[in-house]
């Protein structure tokens, strides 16, 4: 176990720059993770590399075959760069993309830019079972740290694939490809959901770009009461993909 009290040092400097920088987390492959649940979360996959603790703090529930830095408040203050004060923070390396998922179930994102949102979509996906999440170059970076934290960690334990082609996605998937859309005819609920399938979702404003959804055969709308228009992307998907979960354990 080591100890760091220089905010000069370069574990440190590497730390706020994986935080701010987006282009550099995907050069360095790595990402910043705060609090013991995330750090237990990546350990557990395999994909931590070091965790910096307060120098007060007790130390016998931290993994032992990782690299483990003692700092002091001043350093950690530092990479405290979140809401909220924390006691733990980590380094992990990114999990390497398994990009042959053509038959395979996938959630598809089209220019998310919100992290919140994107977290609890990871979250959802893994939770009902869809192991592949697909971004477009304008979704915001999954390993961006407010991510991480929406998702509980679940980013470590799904295929995260970016793509610069999208409609090249659509022309290769094998099976079904669904959009939600709100004057959609068809209801969510009136489809099969029970076989392969690449659910798509747009941006929080503007829906999925018309080029995209132009390209793409079933739209389906969500039943809503009350006059509503529209709920969050992350819910939609949580809905659609709960849904399809629900029809296949019933088949």
């Amino acid at each position: 176990m080591l100890d760091i009290q220089s905010l000069d040092n370069p574990l440190i400097k590497q730390i706020v720059k994986l935080v701010n920088t987006s282009s550099y987390r995907k050069s360095e492959k790595k990402c910043v993770i705060y609090g013991l649940h995330l750090i237990e979360e990546a350990y557990k996959y395999g994909f931590l590399e070091s965790i910096l603790v307060d120098e007060a703090h007790n130390y016998k529930d931290l993994p032992k075959d990782v690299s483990i830095y003692k700092v002091s408040p001043k350093v950690l203050a530092k990479i405290n760069l979140l809401e909220g004060k924390y006691d733990i923070v980590g380094v992990a390396n990114f999990k390497t993309s398994n990009n042959d998922i053509y038959n395979e179930d996938c959630i598809v994102l089209d220019n998310v830019q919100d992290p919140g949102n994107l977290g609890t979509i990871i979250r959802s996906a893994k939770a009902s079972g869809i192991n592949n999440i697909v971004l477009t170059n304008g979704c915001v970076d999954s390993y961006n740290p407010k991510v991480l934290r929406s998702s509980q960690g679940a980013v470590f334990g799904v295929n995260i694939i970016d793509i610069d082609d999208i409609t090249n996605f659509i022309k290769r998937f094998k099976g079904s490809i669904i959009a939600t859309v709100p004057d959609a005819k068809n209801s969510l609920y009136d489809i099969d959901l029970r076989s392969t399938t690449a659910f798509v979702f747009g941006n929080e404003g503007s829906g999925i770009s018309s080029n995209i959804l132009n390209m793409i055969d079933t739209k389906v709308n969500i039943p809503m009461q009350n006059n509503t228009e529209s709920i969050n992307v992350a819910m939609a998907m949580a809905v659609c993909v709960f849904e399809q979960l629900r029809q296949r354990l019933n088949k």
